[in-house]
């Protein structure tokens, strides 16, 4: 039987205890090996797809799945009464490529996708190629059954539009239609596994094609990655040093870096997450960089790199290994002097290097990637997010425009190239998601009350790890080396717990979090002002900063999936509406 998972299944799951795991694990299993579902209290259920089944995981919990031909898709999981409420709000459509779409109101109804389609089709009439005659015969339809019985008989070009066009309308109905890549079949038993064991590390675990298409790339290739934030660079990364170990030799080793020890233990944990070779991927902290000349060889070498001929060398426990291929994360906030040893090594060792330099806050951003940009070396642009979300997405495409304004040749870094904006621009959101919430305070005491206020409101619903709160805070600059256990006195004690310092966010992602913004940034913010000024006066205080401050903000906001609310001074609400309200 092939087996597939959702995202939602996923999620579930990963909110069960440890022992609730494992024997859905042995259910999931069970039903991957046995076609007929023997002995697994396998239960079809009433619904409009007419292809939904339910498995007996224990006596209270139930798998709801979606049953057709010899594929098997697990949609959700949860106690008996709330899985079969989770179903009864959704529909499940099959497209005429094999792609599935989950479909879910926030009503006690399944959404109905053959109610809203001749209404919206006839909009879409002209663009879309749908006739007046395939109008007709839709309008006799009465169940999706036989509006989708109905696409699946109609030429092949014309039954993706149509399915297509039957998700829009759906939208069109305020649904929240999945994308294609929020399913994902796995055949191969221990991915499988490793995805059930990990539940919570799913984005971890599985590839979307254009990924799947980095990672696949061979230990000899050279490759550059780039991408707005969630698109998946780091998940890449990883994947791929954990791909490439099958191609090393005895004595031969991967290395993986990035510019921040925080950020490369957390390379370690999604290295570990799926089972990495420690004897040959080594995770290292490349700012150190430390090379030896051949008479410097002592007996405890630990840490070191040594040229040797055109092959570069790394010491690990006194064992020497060559370097085979090099992966870098995050290339834009390297150090200059690091920056200057990576370009070394990638002139003679096969990379992989990520960047996104509108996410650059830790340096002046006046280094590109046009000096890796040799014959032979591939780049890749990711650009589907499956970690902000739509409308977060909308309001950092606001800012990288503003970015774009206020960013000139006297400004700190560079200017903001057009392949940046771009890449931003078109990038695309996996999911809806809720707006950005716009909350004003008026003095020091009304923002703690209301900044407590929405963290217990998110703490509801998330554990503390899942919700961040975070401040520009006036002294900054004095603090740029604290790491995330810095504590603030600015804020209230009852949310200290969840406290990241800005600059620890990058890479990370959560559920929720609250953005205290303060005068200096809502300046920025300004543009109107700012345009008409002609970049002069004082407001910027000092101008070179502008582009620091609006890339710290660009990073803090893409750093969330579900919910962000921002705090902000009343006196700045006209400068703030036209960003960040919809």
């Amino acid at each position: 039987m092939n087996v597939a998972l959702s995202d939602d299944f996923m999620e579930a799951l990963g909110k069960l205890n440890g022992n609730e795991i494992k024997k859905a694990s042995k259910t999931i299993m069970a039903v991957k090996h046995e076609s007929d579902a023997k002995g697994l209290r396998a239960h079809k259920i009433e619904h409009p797809c007419g292809a939904i089944v339910s498995f007996s995981v224990n006596m209270d919990i139930r798998i709801i799945a979606h049953q057709k031909d010899s594929t098997v898709t697990f949609l959700y999981i949860d106690h008996h009464d709330d899985a079969y409420n989770w179903i009864q709000k959704r529909n499940v459509f099959c497209g005429p490529n094999g792609d599935m779409r989950i479909v879910s109101t926030l009503t006690t109804e399944t959404p109905l996708a053959y109610e809203a389609f001749v209404p919206y089709a006839k909009q879409r009439q002209k663009t879309e190629e749908i006739t007046s005659e395939i109008i007709e015969t839709i309008r006799e339809i009465n169940s999706d059954g036989e509006l989708f019985s109905f696409i699946e008989a109609q030429p092949e070009e014309l039954q993706e539009k149509l399915f297509d066009l039957a998700m829009r309308s759906l939208k069109a109905k305020s649904c929240r239609v999945s994308q294609k890549f929020e399913i994902r079949v796995v055949n191969d038993d221990e991915i499988l596994e490793q995805a059930i064991l990990y539940p919570l590390e799913k984005w971890r675990i599985f590839l979307h094609p254009k990924q799947e298409e980095v990672v696949a790339t061979s230990i000899n290739e050279s490759v550059l990655l780039t991408g707005a934030p969630g698109t998946g660079k780091t998940v890449c990364l990883v994947h791929k040093a954990k791909n490439l170990q099958k191609e090393l030799n005895e004595g031969e080793c991967i290395i993986i870096s990035t510019f921040k020890s925080t950020l490369q233990d957390y390379l370690n944990d999604m290295l570990r997450a799926l089972s990495y070779d420690r004897n040959k991927v080594f995770i290292v902290d490349v700012s150190l960089f430390n090379q030896i000349q051949e008479n410097k060889i002592t007996e405890k070498l630990d840490g070191f790199f040594k040229w040797q001929g055109d092959a570069l060398y790394y010491y690990n426990k006194n064992i020497k290994y060559r370097v085979k291929h090099i992966l870098f994360d995050e290339y834009q906030d390297f150090s200059k002097g690091a920056l200057g040893k990576i370009i070394e090594m990638a002139a003679i060792v096969p990379f992989t290097i990520s960047y996104d330099y509108s996410q650059s806050i830790y340096k002046a951003i006046n280094r590109t990637s046009n000096e890796l940009q040799k014959d032979g070396v591939k780049k890749y642009v990711l650009d589907y997010s499956y970690r902000v979300n739509t409308r977060i997405l909308i309001k950092l495409k606001r800012i990288m425009q503003l970015i774009s304004i206020l960013s000139n040749s006297n400004t700190i870094g560079s200017e903001v190239t057009e392949e940046e904006i771009q890449m931003v621009l078109h990038t695309e959101a996996a999911i809806d998601g809720s707006d950005v919430k716009l909350l004003s305070y008026k003095d020091k005491i009304s923002c703690d009350t209301i900044l407590e206020d929405e963290y217990n409101l998110y703490r509801g619903n998330y554990n503390a790890d899942d919700v961040i709160v975070t401040k520009f805070i006036s002294d900054f600059y004095c603090n740029l080396q604290k790491d995330s256990n810095f504590r603030t006195e600015e804020l209230p004690i009852s949310v200290r717990r969840s406290y990241a310092y800005l600059p620890t966010l990058k890479g990370k992602e959560y559920k929720a979090g609250i953005i205290v913004l303060d005068d200096a940034v809502c300046q920025l913010l300004n543009i109107n002002r700012l345009l008409f000024n002609k970049l002069n006066g004082e407001i910027l205080s000092p101008k070179k900063n502008a582009r620091f401050y609006l890339n710290l903000l660009y990073v803090a906001m893409s750093r969330f999936r579900d919910f962000v609310t921002i705090l902000y001074p009343e006196k700045y609400k006209e400068t703030i509406s036209p960003i960040f309200e919809s």
